[in-house]
């Protein structure tokens, strides 16, 4: 069964704020488990529901959607170190020549971005998913053909926060 939410009551300025354990539970056997790892908990929810390897995504990416600036990182690079303090022939390894998106993308972020944010693919993936959450809304501001739609605050598909914040009389 699922534990109960962590509440923490304390007025110290080092109080713990986030519950920094994961549950991970079976729904179909009613088991669950804690872990203390979200790289480890991400690592096996790729596995199990088979996301391919971040090199395959990658090549993916770049070669069949034609995003050239995407770049597929050498195995060679990503058998240097680890990430997370997990190595990259963590057991759920994709492939000898893949490893798992999440250490893909978390290599790609050290090599690119000094590990600060994310790299190129990893961008394009949550922009993908945000730009699909904004078109399925309802009410959407993406009419039924994709083109947006014109906003009643400037007459025009384009709105800064400057004008936002002028609408709203700030």
């Amino acid at each position: 069964m699922p534990k109960e939410p962590v509440t923490v009551e304390c007025d110290e300025p080092e109080c713990p704020l986030v519950d920094t354990e994961i549950e991970v539970c079976n729904f179909e056997t009613g088991v669950c488990s804690v872990t203390a790892s979200l790289a480890q908990l991400d690592l096996t929810r790729g596995q199990t529901h088979s996301l391919p390897g971040g090199r395959q995504l990658a090549a993916y990416v770049r070669d069949v959607l034609n995003v050239t600036d995407v770049d597929v990182l050498s195995m060679e690079y990503m058998e240097s170190g680890n990430v997370f303090g997990l190595p990259v022939n963590y057991t759920t390894e994709v492939s000898s020549e893949d490893v798992p998106l999440l250490l893909y993308l978390a290599h790609e972020s050290l090599l690119e971005q000094d590990g600060q944010v994310l790299g190129k693919l990893g961008s394009r993936i949550i922009a993908e998913v945000l730009y699909g959450l904004v078109e399925d809304a309802e009410p959407s501001i993406f009419d039924e053909n994709g083109t947006m739609v014109v906003s009643p605050i400037t007459g025009t598909p384009e709105v800064s926060m400057l004008d936002i914040l002028s609408y709203v009389g700030f």
